[in-house]
């Protein structure tokens, strides 16, 4: 089984107050939400195989995304993790994560393409490569930095990859001196060195990632 999961934070507290301000009373934030999301489900309406799933941390059942569900019959869940004072907001959406992993039963050997819910696909390149993949491969994952926009073999897109659900709950973070794309990386090529993981790394996604912090966008 295939699940495209979208994590979503309506109210982002990571933001600074003036930002926070501004996406709240222009509902920035929340067109980016409907017009990403939207994109995604056009792109994916032909692979039945897959499973959308929403997954929203800030508690409230009643959103602007449960149009989703009504309209399209996308499934949602609703966590408290954004509630949580964390070193990093990476530490909430991989606690969004599991919680999605134990609600909706998803085995081990399932994968998870995981897209943070301002980012769309472009075109179905990345589902395709999964899907005609699915077999060979546990994780898709592009090695990129999107801040200095360059390849590092260190550093990883967190915003669209695809990995296995025993390897996201096996996953934690730990190190305060990592950031959380840097410390994904180094658990990946941990496990793809010791066979314990068979990794893709992708040259392209063709996704389109939309920053919080300055409303930059570039596409990889």
């Amino acid at each position: 089984m295939i699940y495209f999961l979208i994590t979503t934070s309506i109210l982002n507290k990571y933001l600074k107050d003036e930002q926070k301000k501004a996406e709240r009373s222009n509902e920035l934030r929340k067109e980016r939400y409907l017009s990403s999301i939207l994109k995604n489900i056009e792109i994916l309406k032909n692979y039945h195989e897959i499973k959308i799933i929403i997954v929203e941390n800030n508690g409230n059942g009643n959103t602007y995304l449960n149009v989703f569900q009504e309209k399209f019959n996308v499934s949602i869940l609703y966590t408290n993790y954004n509630k949580h004072n964390f070193y990093h907001k990476g530490y909430a959406e991989m606690f969004d994560i599991k919680a999605v992993i134990k609600e909706f039963n998803i085995q081990d050997d399932d994968l998870i393409i995981k897209m943070t819910g301002r980012y769309h696909l472009v075109t179905d390149h990345f589902i395709k490569t999964i899907v005609e993949n699915k077999e060979n491969y546990d994780a898709y994952f592009k090695f990129y930095n999107v801040c200095l926009k360059c390849y590092m073999n260190n550093d990883c897109i967190l915003g669209a990859f695809a990995l296995r659900a025993k390897y996201l709950k096996d996953f934690e973070y730990k190190d305060i001196y990592l950031s959380p794309e840097a410390e994904m990386a180094k658990y990946l090529k941990e496990k793809n060195t010791q066979n314990e993981l068979k990794l893709c790394m992708m040259e392209d996604l063709l996704v389109k990632c939309v920053f919080a912090e300055n409303s930059e966008n570039i596409i990889v």
